[in-house]
């Protein structure tokens, strides 16, 4: 367990109002897909408090630690104000990976995927496909993405890895059209016993999953949800 301060490198422009804080890799070990805990004081502060918990979206193997959320001006939370006004050099209180074991978890490169994720919730699946990518250089799975519009959060890397990755299919849905039990049966159509994982906000992963049990009848064994359940005392956050 890593708790210390982390040093921003810098913050880089994502699509979706949403952006990326690289921070030097601390001396800590995660796996691809956990979240950590960030804790940044500030005052005065909302009633969200003064920490966060964000998957890291950097591969174990890289040499920097990342996270990304997204900004909304005045609207957002006044931890989200405080992040934004960081500068390259500035520390972060860190406090990871989460100890709780429902981490978005793919690393049997041996076994077939099915991700369906909505909006900022690819930080996982990126995570764990860079992981991949360092590692077995492929990944026997498909990623279904759910956007409101054309803004795709890490669409140009998804489709770098997808021309590598051999094994690798991403299927963009962008509103109006949605996730529905025909994208998901051609997705499955494709392997033998794939397993289902989800990530998005809450009313995403529930839909989901009412959907794989319900409309199509997989059984519970084969679908992992990514709740996103906080590291106790902290806030929320992808």
């Amino acid at each position: 367990m890593f708790i210390g301060r982390l040093t921003l490198r810098e913050i880089q422009k994502e699509e979706s109002q949403a952006s990326t804080f690289v921070f030097e890799k601390p001396q800590a070990t995660w796996l691809a897909g956990q979240h950590f805990m960030f804790i940044k004081q500030h005052f005065p502060f909302d009633f969200r408090g003064l920490t966060r918990v964000f998957t890291i979206v950097s591969a174990p193997e890289e040499d920097t630690l990342s996270f990304t959320t997204r900004y909304f001006d005045d609207t957002s939370s006044s931890f989200k104000r405080a992040l934004f006004r960081m500068q390259p050099g500035d520390r972060l209180w860190a406090y990871g990976p989460s100890p709780i074991f429902d981490y978005f978890r793919a690393l049997d490169a041996d076994k077939e995927y099915v991700f369906l994720t909505g909006g900022i919730g690819i930080t996982p699946v990126m995570a764990t496909l860079r992981h991949h990518a360092a590692m077995s250089g492929n990944l026997k799975a498909t990623v279904i993405y759910a956007n409101r519009d054309h803004e795709v959060i890490f669409k140009d890397e998804l489709d770098s890895l997808q021309a590598v990755m051999t094994s690798l299919a991403i299927n963009y849905i962008i509103s109006p059209q949605h996730i529905n039990a025909a994208v998901i049966e051609e997705a499955a159509g494709r392997y033998s016993a794939p397993t289902f994982i989800i990530s998005g906000s809450r009313r995403f992963v529930g839909g989901m999953v009412a959907l794989l049990r319900g409309g199509l009848g997989f059984q519970k064994n084969v679908i992992i949800a990514d709740k996103f359940r906080a590291i106790p005392l902290s806030g929320g956050g992808i």
